[in-house]
């Protein structure tokens, strides 16, 4: 080790100051595309030795280049994703220092030795931040067993209330199920606007909500959690609201552990909703920081509701490097060496690689980016290249930010270059919405903590909410099988399938307008608010209960094709049984039809006044014929003599309604009045069963 800390040193002494080039080659003029890529051009001024992440070290050279104050060096940082914070007009560079296994996390006081400062440590991971210009000097003063991280951003997974009517949680709502005694926690990247969602009675009030617990100052611009939680409050407005804005791993463990605390301080029941996406984080399922601040949180009994992702159309993997002319780049399946990827004008994308490199200690991939005219031929544009080898427990991955400037949508293509070691299984990503022209491999395209082991991680698939009822019209998509196509799929790295429900999205927002939440984002919320709806109508039975209740009622009644568990929509979509009254479960129930004025029908339900709201303009009762009637009064009274009030609502018919034999239903699809004529008007007993499934589970 000491001969590598010579080495780094030496490294330091003679390190050329080179000015940046965007273009660092150009290739003969070719008049057809190739299939081959030409050899990478390494850039030379980047030492093996030094601990730091290709892309920080990138943006040292081009602050050393342009000038650390220079004006123009904030955009070319923010177009090749580099978080920092400006002091005193120099930015400087927010990263995460990681510790090797076994090795305990690096003092916040050496960084302040150094010149740079840092946050409290969660695990082996310590926020922190370093001038840009001092960089490299910093990751060579590092003792042996630490690395410089870029920190890893989450990418976001992409509502009137569209959600509440499609699962049937509006009656339960309106029945009293409304979040009381219930905190939701929302962790993601920021809550720009959410003032204005609350001045619009779209967010919860500032009594029920707790902004920010840690003083994690997120993304300013960034709405994403301002979306999120406006599709939550649909389900529970009466919930506690606690939001953590991150800006890296570290962020969202110390978050977890926050939310953990509340939980034990309060004693109160917490879920969970995490609408974003974490990569290069490891391979295997449950490995990584992501999966272990999941893992963290379900062992303490709160579940981690999380976005499956929007990766089916912006993920490739294979089993290992295909490379049969022995030139050391990847050969995709249809034998050409780069993976072509469409970037709107103006649009920033980020490239992630991954790989197993578990095996054997010694595969290294690097990742290279391309563009290509029959003018110019290939032009290597940006390149990861972190050396795997100085840090087997944490580099294996690489990562490129970069911005389409121009005026027009233009191709950009990736290679994968074997750089050493063994022949290993890799995955390429890339961000939201930023389409794979060709290769795109649709499974595996779940993201970490999706692959976390503990059941009550949950990763959430999408289907657009005008799909999600069938038989219902106005579904832009495929109605027989509507998984929205940016829907990741699983199975996992290891074979799991990833999947546990799905939930409705492009739900219509404040912040988003109509129909523009979308995305597995968007569903996460939703299937969170639907667990804390049922949790606060029951607040002793324990999460593990409620979800198992969520999977069977997804499987009854909201499985979409392939019957039964799948890698597509898991259990099915989350919804609730189609009852307009909370009933008591498991047993006979009596309605009985009393005496009228004419025009009205008075129902009784025998037992059941104390599951009836007592608002008749909320009522959740309803007659059904061939049209809905809604309620005009209710009382309480003991109609049967039994000692127990019984619920008597009043339904008022229109003048015109037809004498005779008619075949009413009551409360909807699942609990009704089968197979007999009654009389509208006159008195008559019967006895039904139901519903199908017993509401609140049992």
């Amino acid at each position: 080790m000491g001969a590598i800390r010579s080495l780094r040193r030496a490294a330091l002494r003679f390190r050329a100051v080179a000015p940046f080039i965007a273009a660092i080659a150009i290739t003969p003029v070719a008049w057809a595309q190739p299939a081959e890529l030409p050899p990478p051009i390494p850039d030379p001024g980047y030492s093996p030795t030094l601990p730091v992440d290709f892309n920080l070290w990138n943006a040292e050279q081009i602050a050393l280049s342009l000038g650390p104050a220079n004006p123009a060096l904030p955009a070319e940082l923010e177009n090749r994703r580099i978080d920092f914070d400006l002091i005193s007009g120099i930015p400087w560079l927010l990263v995460e220092i990681t510790a090797d296994e076994g090795f305990p996390p690096l003092s916040p006081a050496f960084v302040s030795a150094v010149g740079g400062d840092a946050e409290p440590s969660w695990e082996g991971i310590l926020p922190a931040r370093v001038p840009i210009d001092q960089v490299s000097a910093f990751g060579f003063s590092l003792p042996d067993g630490y690395f410089v991280n870029r920190p890893m951003l989450a990418e976001l997974d992409e509502v009137i209330g569209e959600g509440p009517v499609v699962t049937n949680a509006r009656d339960y709502r309106v029945a009293g199920m409304r979040g009381a005694g219930v905190t939701v926690a929302v962790i993601d990247s920021g809550f720009a606007g959410f003032a204005a969602a609350r001045a619009n009675q779209d967010a919860p009030p500032a009594g029920n909500t707790t902004m920010d617990p840690l003083g994690h100052v997120g993304t300013a611009t960034s709405t994403h959690g301002t979306s999120c939680v406006e599709s939550l409050y649909d389900y529970v407005y009466d919930a506690q609201y606690r939001l953590y804005p991150t800006r890296g791993l570290a962020h969202l463990g110390k978050a977890v552990d926050d939310i953990i605390a509340h939980k034990n301080a309060t004693g109160r029941p917490v879920v969970i909703s995490h609408s974003m996406s974490w990569f290069n984080t490891g391979w295997h399922d449950g490995s990584g920081d992501a999966c272990k601040a999941a893992e963290r949180a379900a062992a303490a009994g709160i579940p981690f509701i999380t976005a499956a992702g929007n990766r089916a159309e912006q993920h490739y993997q294979a089993d290992g490097i295909v490379d049969t002319n022995g030139n050391k780049w990847h050969e995709f399946p249809d034998g050409t060496e780069d993976l072509p990827v469409a970037v709107p004008a103006g649009r920033k994308v980020t490239f992630y690689l991954q790989w197993d490199n578990v095996a054997d200690n010694a595969t290294n991939y690097d990742l290279y980016l391309y563009t290509w005219t029959a003018a110019t031929g290939y032009v290597q544009v940006a390149s990861s290249t972190n050396w795997s080898f100085l840090n087997w427990a944490t580099q294996r991955f690489e990562s490129i930010t970069w911005t389409n400037t121009g005026g027009a949508a233009r191709t950009v293509y990736l290679g994968v270059w074997h750089q050493g070691g063994t022949s290993q299984a890799f995955e390429v990503f890339t961000t939201r919405d930023i389409t794979v022209v060709a290769n795109r491999t649709a499974w595996n395209s779940t993201a970490s903590p999706s692959n976390a082991t503990n059941s009550l991680v949950l990763p959430i698939a999408a289907v657009d909410h005008r799909c999600y009822t069938p038989g219902v019209g106005g579904c832009p998509g495929n109605a027989a099988d509507p998984i929205e196509p940016y829907s990741s799929r699983g199975p996992t790295n290891n074979g799991v399938w990833a999947i546990a429900i799905t939930g409705p999205a492009c739900q219509s927002t404040f912040t988003d307008g109509a129909n523009g939440f979308c995305g597995t984002s968007c569903a996460t919320p939703s299937v969170a608010g639907l667990m804390a709806l049922i949790r606060s109508g029951k607040l002793a039975l324990p999460w593990t209960t409620i979800r198992d209740q969520f999977y069977d009622w997804a499987r009854r009644f909201r499985d979409w094709p392939p019957a039964g568990y799948d890698r597509w929509y898991g259990e099915g979509g989350a919804i609730l049984p189609n009852v307009r009254i909370l009933i008591q479960p498991n047993r006979p129930h009596e309605i009985r039809l009393v005496a009228n004025r004419p025009n009205t029908i008075k129902v009784a339900l025998l037992g059941s006044a104390q599951y009836i709201g007592s608002d008749i303009r909320e009522s959740t009762l309803r007659l059904v014929y061939t049209d809905t009637y809604n309620p005009i009064r209710t009382r309480y009274l003991d109609v049967n003599g039994d000692g127990f009030e019984d619920a008597v609502v009043e339904f008022e018919l229109p003048a015109n309604f037809p004498t005779g034999m008619r075949t009413f239903a009551l409360f909807g699809e699942w609990l009704q009045v089968s197979g007999r004529q009654l009389p509208w008007a006159g008195i008559d007993r019967i006895n039904v069963i139901g519903p199908p499934a017993p509401l609140p589970p049992p």
